[in-house]
């Protein structure tokens, strides 16, 4: 990876290389986990909201 890294390539580059590895725990309350989201998930949300643009 090279030094300008986005948030983007970055996240692209996990879905690519551990897809089903949790990237985001939704809290509920702050502290109890409620939710999760895999890379691939999270990639595929991201990759969506661009779209729209």
């Amino acid at each position: 990876m090279s030094d300008r890294t986005t948030l983007i390539s970055l996240l692209r580059e996990r879905a690519s290389r551990q897809p089903d590895r949790i990237a985001y725990t939704f809290l509920a309350n702050g502290e109890t986990p409620e939710n999760t989201l895999t890379y691939r998930q999270l990639d595929g949300k991201a990759r969506a909201i661009a779209s729209l643009e």
